[in-house]
This record gives C-alpha cells, sequence and structure tokens, in this order.
C-alpha cells in the first residue's frame, strides 16, 4: 500500500517536471497506469475462441442428418434458427465485452488525470 503511494507521488512529480519543461505536452499513460491495467487484465476470464466456426460445423451436420430424412423440417429450421440465436448472443456478448473493457480503461485514465490535476 505504501510503496503504491510512492509510485503514484513519483509520477505525479516527473508529470508535472514534464509540463514544466515541455508545457504544450500533455502525457497521457503513465508506467503506473499501464502495469496496472496489465495486472487486472492478467486476472480477468480469458475471451475464448470465436464460436462460428463451431456453428457451422454443427449446421452442417443438422443438414446432413435432415438429408437422411431423420429428422423432420420443422425441427431443423427450429434448430437452426437456435443456432442462429446462439452465433448472434455470442457476438453481442464478445462486443459488449470490448465495449466495457474500453469505457473502464477511458475512465481509469480519466480519474488519474483528474488525481494529477488536482495535486497541481
Amino acid at each position: 500500500m505504501y510503496k503504491n503511494r510512492v509510485l503514484d507521488n513519483i509520477n505525479i512529480i516527473i508529470h508535472s517536471l514534464i509540463l514544466e519543461v515541455w508545457p504544450d505536452i500533455q502525457p497521457k499513460v503513465t508506467m503506473r497506469k499501464i502495469s496496472n491495467i496489465k495486472s487486472i487484465k492478467k486476472k480477468s476470464p480469458k475471451v475464448p475462441d470465436f464460436t462460428c466456426f463451431e456453428i457451422d460445423k454443427v449446421l452442417e451436420y443438422i443438414d446432413k442428418v435432415y438429408e437422411t430424412k431423420k429428422l423432420s423440417k420443422f425441427k431443423h429450421k427450429l434448430i437452426h434458427k437456435k443456432l442462429e440465436a446462439l452465433r448472434t448472443a455470442n457476438e453481442c456478448l464478445r462486443d459488449s465485452g470490448k465495449y466495457w473493457y474500453e469505457q473502464y480503461k477511458k475512465l481509469h485514465y480519466k480519474m488519474i488525470n483528474a488525481k494529477i490535476d488536482k495535486l497541481k
């Protein structure tokens, strides 16, 4: 805890010195921020691979079963509809994860910069 505060203070001092030497430069990312985000990202659940290929394989298999007349037209369409809905849900979930990660980074940087501005 104490070590983190010291590192934060060092980053703030370095940031202030840079602003004094080059007032037109506004460094937005410090090593502390990057390492903090990396450590959080390491602990996060891994993003699964794209599932579209697997869904396509299952759909091909279902089509073959349907062609052999072992599956009714109703069940065939129902399975296709449910798998397409699953594909859409997976894409939305992946997009949502990317969106919220980007929002977290923006908020994190904004909070750090606000702390720096407050100490000036």
